[in-house]
C-alpha cells in the first residue's frame, strides 16, 4: 500500500492476528511499482517474446476426442414408456 512520499508498506493479516504496524520504505514502493507494471505487461502480452526465451515452447496435450452423442430418451403419456429418437 501506498503511503505517500514514494515509500509503500505490506500489509499482512489473518482472521487469527492482527495487521502488525510497519515502517514505510522506498524499497517496497519500488517493488511495488515494478510488479504493477511487470503484471500489466504481461496480461497485455508486450512481454511473450521474453517468455518464450526463458521457458521455451509450452505444448499442451492433444485435445481429447469427443465422445459421441448420446441418444435422447423422451417420455410421453401416450406411449407409457421410453422412446428413443437418434
Amino acid at each position: 500500500m501506498e503511503v505517500g512520499s514514494h515509500k509503500a508498506i505490506f500489509v499482512s493479516a489473518t482472521y487469527t492476528s492482527p495487521p502488525v504496524d510497519k515502517k514505510p520504505s522506498r524499497v517496497k514502493y519500488v517493488m511495488k511499482r515494478s510488479f504493477a507494471m511487470i503484471y500489466w505487461r504481461a496480461l497485455n502480452g508486450s512481454l511473450e517474446r521474453i517468455f518464450g526465451l526463458l521457458f521455451g515452447k509450452t505444448r499442451f496435450p492433444a485435445a481429447k476426442q469427443t465422445e459421441q452423442e448420446m441418444p435422447i430418451i423422451t417420455v410421453s403419456a401416450s406411449n407409457g414408456g421410453g422412446k428413443k429418437n437418434a
